[in-house]
């Protein structure tokens, strides 16, 4: 089985241990278990990629518009769904 270490694996892997990882989950409000989650899967996230693309075009339209371009911050509204969110708050 072929195994690709993706850039999020690489930068986790880089922590010197659990709690400097740890903290750095906390930081991005989720747990370090759901950030190796991600890390493991080797296709991109396509509700990312959407995000991005929609920052990236509002930049070159906002001007036209007379309206500020969107920020990641700004497609941050809601709850989200389900699979969004770690489970039951389990560190790994």
């Amino acid at each position: 089985m072929d195994t690709k270490i993706t850039p999020l694996l690489r930068f986790l892997r880089a922590f010197p241990g659990k709690p400097e990882r740890k903290a750095f989950a906390e930081a991005c409000e989720t747990t370090e278990l759901y950030l190796y989650q991600i890390a493991a899967q080797p296709y991109p996230n396509p509700r990312l990629r959407l995000a991005l693309a929609l920052v990236r075009e509002s930049k070159k339209i906002a001007r036209k518009l007379m309206t500020q371009p969107l920020t990641l911050e700004d497609l941050l509204v809601g709850t989200g769904d389900e699979s969004e969110r770690p489970r039951n708050g389990v560190d790994g």
